[in-house]
């Protein structure tokens, strides 16, 4: 793995295992990799050479096969025990299959060009998760040791997840996590992202289940007759007409059988039996007891229930110097921090992990670096507690910079399993796992990862802050062309608080909003009412005032003279800061977008350093006019961040930054701003324009600016914090960033 960059990062690795291991087995694409253990109809199998041969019972799958069937059904079981069922008219190639039983390590990739398909993982789908996928012409489906069937038509998808912990199905343009069987998504097409989550019944279902199913199981005869009856002789078919005369005979070879046998034959470590059922299925009636029987009085009471948690996380626990059981309940109040690790697949690499708990909002929010000592890019991960202490639709986010290339990365992933440990909740563990997106062009997927973490309590956090507040604020962004970052250079903040918003539940823990600016150095470029977060749990996560994250989105928010457009399907989300708040009455982060401008058709995208963002609950307009008049004058102090562009269009981050600012509310002064931003280089002297100061705020420059503004806002009951926004064009350097204080 590379030092520079981790992230839970083994694609690169597993790449060139795979290119070490392919050498030595040149003639890999007739390695017998699966064997036909069920049949009905036609079905064939072509080689690369194109040469093709017709399907039985019993017949051996090769690497690189694509296997078609026409008015028939087909079903393989691989080395690892899974099976695949094809429906009518489908064609799936075997693209790529390894399995190390030994090591318990293996990939697999199918590609279903067209048709219907069932998918039951097998024992790769445990020991190596990330290394299993479907591909599809409109999506790649990622699965979590789960059984999941689709049908594709035309290039739309559609799939539904029958069983198991969950799978994924992400393109170019967005990405999904199934967690509920009987949940499904459509994607109709390469150029368009999969739909949210729905469940699938009726139609829907109908359309995948009818085409998998055979004519004779319509009529009452079940899959276990298939094998059979597919590859009768009329020897055993005669030796059938007699059993139903009432002769006895041996029994009939099932697909249960069949199974086995190709299990033994493979010498495979997995039984056919430890694939997950489907879903739902109920005993028969017979194996009910009686609704008010009273057990035996010698019957032993029922086993308890065994502990989920993966080993790996006990063992990470352990090392943190805890141990014990699930938590059953959880806290109705408070905050609880917590501190701990984050691993990849190697226990060797680990790095930090840090996070809140707001149980009375039941959300949690969590930061992750890679390493304690080289964190490449922070991952951010946020979700909800179930009132039995579970860690629930779980959203991981993030982004990052690969030194070694240059290349700007996004993060997406979620988890499936995590849960709260201890009475008390003394810790908690849970699974991570995604992938990572090159920014500038996200339909190349760069990699997978998984991993997992686990913290201990540390401290309370003294919030108990209830209802719904609306927050209102300033922002600057700068957008660099992907394809030239010092050159076509954007930057977009805001001049009246009211164009940035969020509305915070604190009951939930969810935030809503939206933000619109202009360019400054464009007037013609705008964003229009981005959108922030949103009333579902997977969109923000609120946990205090200064713990907040939030997943940006809009379809038609970037507007230039030429037309509008929207976001990228990755890489778009807003932060509150790890570092020391500005002002106790208002909170700053960081945000990010993606997107290609309409016209030139360049890419762009704003990030940190150069893009934050400082809200808080403003103070009412009638606090305000009662210190405009009692002429009121304050002096504020605080922290101030930024960013510094000089002519080559180099970007550096300032340092240190301090806010001193004068406020004098008498309606007659002739300088009713006045003090410094000041960082370590530069001191920008700040001026207030003659309008003076309002209910809305206040407005000033930048002394020695060609061109410049200072836009800010009052924060608390009685105007006790201040906040706002600057830029200033100093000639041969350009200053933009936030600033805050406290009186």
């Amino acid at each position: 793995m590379e030092p520079e960059r981790s992230k839970f990062r083994i694609a690169l690795f597993i790449a060139l295992l795979i290119l070490l291991i392919m050498p030595i087995a040149p003639a890999r694409g007739a390695e017998t990799v699966g064997t036909v253990v069920a049949i009905r109809g036609e079905a064939f199998a072509v080689n690369p050479q194109e040469e093709s041969r017709r399907l039985t019972l019993q017949s051996p799958i090769h690497l690189m096969d694509t296997l078609k069937t026409r008015q028939g059904r087909i079903q393989l079981m691989f080395q690892d025990a899974t099976l695949i069922t094809l429906g009518q008219n489908s064609e799936m190639k075997i693209k790529e299959f390894l399995w190390q039983p030994d090591q318990e390590y293996g990939a697999m990739t199918t590609r279903v060009k067209e048709g219907t398909f069932r998918i039951m993982g097998g024992a790769i789908t445990r020991g190596a998760p990330r290394n299993f996928k479907t591909e599809t012409p409109s999506a790649t489906i990622g699965i979590r040791g789960s059984m999941y069937a689709g049908k594709v038509k035309d290039e739309t998808l559609s799939i539904v997840l029958q069983g198991g912990r969950g799978i994924y199905v992400m393109n170019g343009q967005g990405l999904v996590n199934i967690t509920r069987p009987g949940f499904g998504t459509t994607v109709k097409g390469i150029g368009l992202a999969p739909s949210d989550p729905k469940r699938f019944i009726g139609k829907d279902l109908d359309d995948i289940e009818g085409d998998l199913a055979m004519a004779d199981e319509k009529n009452g005869k079940t899959d276990d007759t298939v094998a059979s009856e597919a590859s009768q002789t009329p020897e055993e078919e005669e030796e059938e007409t007699k059993a139903a005369g009432g002769e006895e005979t041996g029994p009939p070879v099932t697909v249960a059988a069949a199974v086995t046998a190709a299990v033994s034959d493979n010498s495979q470590k997995t039984a056919a039996s430890d694939v997950e059922p489907p879903p739902d299925e109920e005993p028969p009636p017979d194996e009910e007891p009686p609704p008010d029987e009273e057990p035996p009085p010698d019957e032993e009471p029922p086993p308890i229930a065994e502990d989920p948690t993966p080993p790996a996380i006990v063992a990470l626990l352990d090392s943190l110097g805890f141990s014990g059981p699930l938590s059953t309940s959880v806290p109705a109040d408070g905050v609880y921090a917590y501190k701990g690790v984050v691993q990849e697949d190697d226990p060797g690499d680990k790095g930090t992990m840090k996070g809140l708990v707001n149980w009375h909002s039941k959300r949690f929010f969590l930061g992750a670096d890679d390493t304690e000592t080289k964190p490449s890019g922070p991952v951010f991960i946020f979700g909800e507690v179930t009132p039995t202490g579970e860690m629930a639709n779980v959203t991981i986010i993030g982004s990052g910079f690969d030194e070694p290339t240059g290349r700007i990365e996004a993060s997406k992933g979620s988890s499936t399993f995590g849960h709260f440990y201890g009475e008390d909740q003394g810790a908690f563990g849970l699974t991570l796992s995604g992938i990572d997106v090159d920014v500038q062009n996200q339909s190349s997927i760069l990699g997978e990862w998984s991993g997992i973490g686990a913290g201990i309590f540390e401290k309370t956090i003294p919030f108990y802050d209830t209802g719904t507040v609306t927050y209102t604020g300033f922002f600057f962004g700068l957008a660099e062309d992907m394809g030239g970052p010092d050159k076509n250079k954007h930057l977009f903040s805001n001049a009246d608080p009211n164009d940035f918003t969020l509305t915070v539940n604190r009951d939930n823990g969810t935030i809503m909003g939206t933000l619109s600016g202009t360019d400054v150095r464009h007037p013609d470029n705008d964003i229009n009412a981005l959108q922030i977060g949103g009333s579902d749990t997977s969109a923000s996560a609120f946990i205090t005032d200064k713990d907040m994250v939030a997943v940006l989105s809009g379809t038609n928010v970037i507007s230039t003279a030429t037309g509008t457009t929207g976001l990228k399907a990755y890489g778009n989300f807003m932060i509150s800061a790890r570092e020391e708040m500005m002002s106790s009455y208002s909170t700053w982060g960081y945000w990010e977008i993606a997107y290609k401008e309409p016209g030139t058709g360049r890419d762009y995208h704003l990030h940190i350093p150069g893009a934050m963002w400082l809200a808080g609950e403003r103070t009412r307009p009638d606090g305000v006019n009662t210190l405009i008049a009692s002429q009121f004058q304050g002096s504020y102090t605080g922290g101030a961040h930024g960013i510094g562009i000089d002519e080559n269009g180099r970007v550096e981050a300032l340092n240190n930054g301090k806010t001193n600012l004068f406020i004098d509310f008498a309606p007659q002064s002739t300088l009713p701003v006045s003090g410094t931003l000041s960082f370590d280089q530069v001191t920008l002297q700040v001026m207030g324009t003659p309008e003076g100061v309002t209910e809305a705020g206040f407005h000033g420059t930048i002394q020695g600016a060609a061109e410049s503004r200072v836009n800010g806002a009052f924060y608390g009951p009685a105007a006790e914090g201040i906040g706002g926004n600057f830029n200033a064009n100093m000639g041969d350097m350009n200053y933009h960033g936030i600033f805050a204080g406290d009186r």
